[in-house]
């Protein structure tokens, strides 16, 4: 349930797009008023969600030997808004059918494949994710800082979002 939340969250930037854009058209029916609900429904899990993540506390502590700047994956992630966004102007049931199918499938991919760190959310709000060993780590910590961790040898203070994915705070690291 937690990475279809994580999921959900990417998605609160093409959110805010879709009722800034579409709120006087989607306010005139019934189903137009449905799919406003569906979407406030959608943007209050992404608030909750991404509060939730940021604001536990550091659970466990993860001893890195080596780490990697991320490539530009989330940047070939927010493609994906692309398509509906080009087509978000034609209110035809193909286009919504397309739309809908598409975000079904990248959700399937997103959750099946453990890619809950390559959210936009994060990136705006400072976060960067890095590959180390076997896990990612989305940090707002410095590269050169994490690399001064890991010359150390000290152990970095990390909340465990999954068993692949960990999130490492400056707070939580006295960085």
């Amino acid at each position: 349930m937690y990475k279809i939340l994580m999921f959900i969250s990417s998605y609160f930037p093409l959110y805010m797009i879709i009722i800034i854009t579409k709120y006087r058209y989607l306010n005139e029916s019934k189903i137009g008023k449905l799919f406003l609900l569906i979407i406030f429904i959608m943007m209050m899990s992404s608030i909750i969600s991404m509060f939730i993540v940021l604001t536990s506390s550091a659970n466990t502590y993860r001893n890195i030997s080596s780490i990697e700047k991320s490539d530009d994956s989330v940047i070939s992630y927010l493609m994906s808004y692309v398509i509906p966004l080009y087509s978000i102007q034609d209110n035809t049931i193909e286009y919504v059918m397309m739309n809908t199918l598409l975000f079904f499938i990248i959700s399937v991919l997103y959750i099946r494949l453990d890619l809950l760190y390559l959210n936009p959310v994060f990136a705006l709000l400072g976060y960067v994710h890095y590959n180390s060993e076997n896990f990612v780590i989305i940090s707002n910590i410095k590269y050169i800082d994490l690399i001064n961790v890991i010359n150390n040898k000290n152990d970095l203070h990390v909340y465990e979002v999954t068993d692949t994915i960990f999130l490492a705070r400056k707070k939580d690291n006295n960085i």
